[in-house]
């Protein structure tokens, strides 16, 4: 008896250990709307990752981001806080974005970006709207997308 009490605790404990560890992933897939410089561009295709994490912060993946001729790569911010308000997640930032691919763009920019960032999360959906001032051949390039109604999955990693 005491072996299945024993067996029991030390299942349990990994069970806790596991779940307590234990991280989601958002993923929202729609249109992107980008201007530059206040000049509307084509959309894109985009895809968002928030990936959540157990000590209460999430990651932001914008995945494999392209504009007209430019291929930026992940766009990625890493440490933010959700702030919960019923159904609906808001998540703000204002720094610097990593860049870590290898494609030209993100080289030219050194593999960071300033980026300003809000998003909502509520019922399913997403609602993301960033910003970027970039400075690019002594040209200074306001980037703004927007994704709104965007469908997620979600899943647990």
């Amino acid at each position: 008896m005491k072996k299945f009490f024993m067996t029991l605790a030390v299942a349990a404990t990994a069970f806790m250990a596991t779940t307590a560890n234990a991280q989601t992933k958002e993923q929202f897939t729609d249109d992107l709307a980008i201007s530059l410089n206040d000049a509307p561009q084509d959309p894109v295709d985009a895809t968002v990752e928030l990936e959540h994490k157990a000590d209460g912060t999430s990651t932001f993946m914008l995945k494999n981001f392209t504009f007209g001729i430019f291929e930026v790569g992940d766009v990625i911010v890493e440490g933010i806080k959700g702030v919960k308000n019923g159904d609906a997640t808001t998540y703000d930032f204002e720094g610097t974005a990593k860049l870590p691919s290898d494609k030209a763009v993100a080289e030219a920019l050194g593999h960071q970006v300033p980026l300003k960032l809000h998003s909502v999360v509520e019922g399913g959906s997403s609602m993301l709207r960033f910003h970027s001032l970039l400075q690019w051949v002594k040209k200074r390039l306001r980037l703004t997308a927007y994704l709104a109604r965007s469908r997620r999955q979600l899943s647990t990693v």
